[in-house]
């Protein structure tokens, strides 16, 4: 399992992410996690690290996007670090960009993330809040 979960590319995660959803179910939580911090994070966050605007354009790098989306549904809150690092690199990118350029390609896919993220904080909100009704005191 440790070469198969070691013998992907970060630019390519479908594989793996094929792979450890397959497992998923067999797999008892501490593997889980361990598959993730030892294997699959320190890669993704490496990628992230090496990634940058240009090498995206020139088509030698992967949407920054295709690096890290495959992997939230998976890594939960684990993912923090690495999404640290990704919006940092959307920030520089975004500071970078010249109109002239158009429109970033790739961009419009953090935008549906940060819906989701959204409407993800929004319904957090609600489970934590508590509804009362008025006590007749109250009245």
């Amino acid at each position: 399992m440790r070469h198969r979960s070691n013998s992907w590319s970060p630019s390519n995660p479908e594989p793996a992410v094929d792979f450890y959803t397959a497992w998923l179910p067999l797999l008892p939580s501490f593997v889980r996690d361990n598959i993730l911090d030892q294997l699959i994070l320190p890669k993704v966050s490496s990628a992230i690290a090496d990634w940058s605007p240009s090498a995206a354009k020139r088509g030698t790098a992967p949407p920054l996007h295709k690096l890290v989306f495959p992997w939230l549904e998976h890594a939960g809150e684990r993912m923090d670090m690495v999404l640290d690092e990704a919006k940092r690199k959307v920030r520089s990118w975004l500071k970078a960009w010249k109109a002239r350029d158009g429109v970033p390609q790739g961009l419009d896919a953090w935008k549906s993330v940060r819906r989701c993220m959204h409407l993800a904080a929004a319904a957090f909100a609600r489970s934590c809040l508590l509804y009362t009704s008025p006590s007749p005191r109250d009245s």
